[in-house]
């Protein structure tokens, strides 16, 4: 009897425990997208190939070029460029290895922007990148007037918030100098109604209004919102990346181990009881 007692919390640790290192495991980080435009095929003044990278460019055809005058690393990183006279406005759309829509899942997004000359740059997530209207279907849209133009606010980062009103992040003043690379950061909880923004390694909005609250994650986008072909748009990227982190959901099979953990656990209980 005496042993009996003793296996009761033996056997409910060794159940919790086995549940808890499913979970554990389910949270492991994975990454859907990796690009720093080194890979196998890319050549200066063509856009980047799928190759050696994780995800896809999904427009063959657009703004974004690789080039070698800025980059974080290596010797090429991405462009984006549209001058006058040849304005098209064709985005640079690259797409994660899978859509993140599970609600709860933890998103990391990070990428280095260097701002050349640029009325109007847009960019941020795509909840679908696939989608001709990227401005409608962003989860992250931002937008930064980088030099004189006619529109919103110079030198003042702004978010499309669920009305497609573009509101100013943070306190209002965040900038983005010309000619020096920033490490954009962006993280998020599918489902929730913002995320948090951090530039350089300082948050700069921890409630950053989204296009699409609690929208999926499909990829980044690149593009320009200009109101015109008057001025030139010339911006590089470089290490793109995003990762997640699985909601912590048990295993079916953890669960079934648990829930006969605990039956062994009240049977042996009852027995005990009934010889009592």
């Amino acid at each position: 009897m005496r042993k009996s007692r003793k296996f009761i919390p033996l056997l409910s640790a060794v159940v919790a425990g086995t549940a808890l290192f499913a979970v554990i495991n389910a949270n492991a980080a994975t990454i859907v997208l990796s690009e720093d435009f080194e890979g196998t095929g890319n050549s200066v003044g063509n856009n980047p190939v799928n190759i050696d990278n994780v995800g896809d460019w999904v427009y063959p055809i657009s703004d974004i070029e690789v080039h070698s005058d800025q980059k974080t690393s290596g010797s090429l990183s991405g462009r984006y460029i549209n001058l006058p006279g040849t304005y098209t406005r064709t985005p640079g759309v690259m797409q994660s290895t899978e859509t993140i829509d599970q609600v709860g899942a933890s998103v990391h997004a990070e990428f280095q922007l260097y701002i050349y000359e640029g009325v109007y740059i847009a960019f941020g997530l795509t909840t679908d990148a696939t989608s001709s209207d990227l401005e409608n279907d962003a989860l992250l849209y931002l937008h930064y007037q980088g030099s004189t133009g006619s529109q919103d606010k110079l030198g003042v980062l702004q978010s499309a918030n669920g009305t497609g009103t573009l509101v100013d992040v943070g306190d209002g003043t965040v900038d983005l100098p010309l000619s020096a690379f920033h490490k954009i950061e962006f993280d998020y909880v599918v489902g929730d109604p913002t995320g948090v923004l951090t530039i350089d390694n300082t948050v700069v909005d921890s409630t950053i209004a989204l296009r699409n609250s609690g929208g999926a994650v499909d990829g980044f986008f690149f593009t320009e919102d200009n109101p015109g072909n008057a001025y030139n748009v010339r911006y590089w990227i470089d290490d793109l990346s995003i990762e997640y982190t699985a909601a912590a959901v048990p295993e079916p099979a953890s669960l079934a181990l648990l829930g006969l953990g605990s039956f062994l656990v009240i049977g042996i209980r009852k027995h005990h009881a009934h010889a009592s």
